[in-house]
């Protein structure tokens, strides 16, 4: 067996790695003249880039930013009256004029009186984890938000998927739909960490489902970027004209068939133009009253949603096959090395 090996000799360089790896500041203070040792790491995590020949508590404070400033100092005053531990989080303006978060305790140590002395401690920077902290809370409020609305979205569409009178089958296949395109939308928006979508694959997850069997889905345009705003709502409007394609136009038939194109608005900026074309279905007939099909909802939704954001949805009955032309704000080209996905 190989005898271990004695470290005693070498407690020191090894105090001395753990507080480096670990950016911990080391520091004392003399309690009663206010004057305080540190290491480098300590006065580095205030902003300077060497030691400083002298360090106060008064030093300390001012850097301290004014806001947190009378709750340090009144901890700091507990701690030494009560003899306990001074341990405290706050924000300071290191010497680089940098605003930083720091994590700092200090332990005391007593005379033979019982008199408190001296503060040994240590601080560390915790401006990283502060940050990730504040982003998840705003990632949460941001979660907590879409939730909502999602939920306000789909109790409409669940109230307007069954009027009086429908088929219950036909309100639920209806009703289905619509919220596997919100599922669908939602999907494509996740994997861009809900910075907005790709046209193309708000497109293909729209028409995925209806591709195959003899029916034909076409699509093309140039890569275009959508903001977060108006993705959920063009895919709802898609689904829209495919469940009616599916049901009274072009996709109901074989043979028939569906093109879409989109491309920057010639004269608008930031807008795009989306052209859903119809061929090879059965012969055209314009509902008699507002509404694709018998539900009239489905025409009802296309109005509302990209005209809610600003867009225009425009539906033509032509004698050939339907026509739709779509106007869609926050919609911008992807130019090559714009740095968007």
């Amino acid at each position: 067996m190989t005898d271990l090996p004695d470290f005693h000799g070498s407690q020191t360089d090894h105090l001395h790695l753990i507080l480096e790896a670990g950016g911990i500041g080391v520091w004392e203070l003399d309690v009663r003249t206010g004057s305080a040792w540190r290491n480098l790491r300590h006065d580095q995590i205030f902003g300077y880039d060497v030691l400083l020949s002298e360090w106060s508590y008064e030093t300390f404070l001012n850097h301290v930013v004014p806001e947190d400033r009378d709750a340090v100092d009144a901890l700091y005053g507990s701690a030494l009256a009560q003899r306990k531990t001074w341990s405290f989080e706050c924000r300071i303006v290191g010497a680089d004029g940098e605003r930083r978060w720091i994590s700092a305790t200090g332990r005391p140590v007593r005379d033979e009186s019982g008199e408190v002395v001296r503060l040994i401690g240590h601080v560390i920077d915790i401006t990283h984890a502060k940050r990730n902290e504040e982003h998840l809370r705003t990632v949460l409020n941001e979660l907590n938000h879409r939730v909502r609305n999602m939920l306000a979205v789909i109790q409409a569409l669940a109230q307007r998927s069954f009027p009086d009178g429908i088929d219950v089958a036909e309100g639920r296949e209806a009703f289905i739909g619509r919220i596997h395109a919100l599922a669908q939308a939602h999907s494509v928006m996740t994997d861009e960490a809900w910075s907005g979508a790709k046209m193309a694959d708000l497109v293909a997850g729209a028409l995925a489902p209806y591709g195959g069997d003899g029916r034909s889905c076409d699509f093309s345009g140039p890569p275009m970027w959508l903001s977060s705003k108006v993705a959920v709502n063009l895919a709802m409007t898609l689904n829209e004209l495919t469940t009616n394609a599916l049901k009274h136009g072009a996709l109901s038939v074989p043979e028939g068939r569906v093109g879409i194109h989109w491309s920057p608005h010639p004269d608008k900026q930031d807008v795009c133009e989306l052209l859903w074309t119809e061929s090879g279905g059965p012969p055209v007939v314009e509902p008699t009253r507002q509404g694709f099909g018998r539900q009239g909802f489905g025409m009802t939704l296309i109005g509302m949603l990209l005209p809610s954001t600003g867009g225009v949805a425009e539906v033509a009955f032509a004698p050939g096959g339907l026509r739709c032309r779509l106007e869609i704000q926050g919609c911008r080209p992807v130019a090559k090395g714009s740095g968007l996905p």
